[in-house]
């Protein structure tokens, strides 16, 4: 198990809920107003602090969703990152599809069968679009960043491996070798 790529996936999981977030917020805000009822992170932050017999004052609510709704998008990205992605080639389209995957698994699978929240399928098909949506925007953000920090990672690897195995007893100091004692 790479557990680089795992902890990379997780950040970039992280980050990616960033734009994922705003693009949520943006969309909601042009839904008709019988549509603009808790977008999903605050339903299921809610209907899991009610569960437990967690009393929330609104910004506690508004503190306790942005934090599961991020550790979510770190989760799914940690697993991203065991993933054998490169097979898929671009980064696009793992992002795509990982995007549709997350979506698919949670609003039709994990959720409703956890009794958190209703299937996709008893949600307007304009909100069904924009959680899509919103999901393609994580996924495709946290795809692209993935591969580029392990590009980046892979490209300055083998310098450093060579600077490391030709000075093994050595380090550099104030541009010496020292011997390393």
């Amino acid at each position: 198990m790479n557990w680089s790529r795992i902890i990379l996936g997780g950040i970039c999981g992280v980050v990616a809920t960033g734009p994922m977030t705003a693009a949520m917020v943006l969309w909601h805000r042009r839904l008709p107003a019988r549509e603009r009822y808790p977008l999903p992170p605050r339903e299921i932050t809610g209907a899991v602090a009610s569960r437990a017999g967690v009393p929330m004052t609104a910004s506690a609510m508004s503190a306790a969703t942005l934090i599961a709704h991020f550790a979510y998008g770190g989760g799914a990205g940690a697993i991203y990152g065991a993933a054998p992605t490169r097979r898929l080639g671009s980064p696009t389209l793992a992002g795509l599809l990982l995007g549709a995957l997350v979506w698919s698994l949670s609003y039709f699978g994990l959720l409703p069968a956890l009794g958190i929240l209703r299937p996709a399928t008893e949600h307007p098909m304009r909100r069904n679009a924009l959680m899509l949506g919103a999901h393609f925007v994580w996924g495709v953000c946290l795809a692209v960043l993935h591969r580029l920090l392990l590009d980046d990672a892979d490209r300055a690897s083998p310098a450093l491996r060579q600077r490391v195995a030709g000075s093994r007893d050595t380090y550099p100091r104030n541009g010496k070798a020292v011997l390393n004692t």
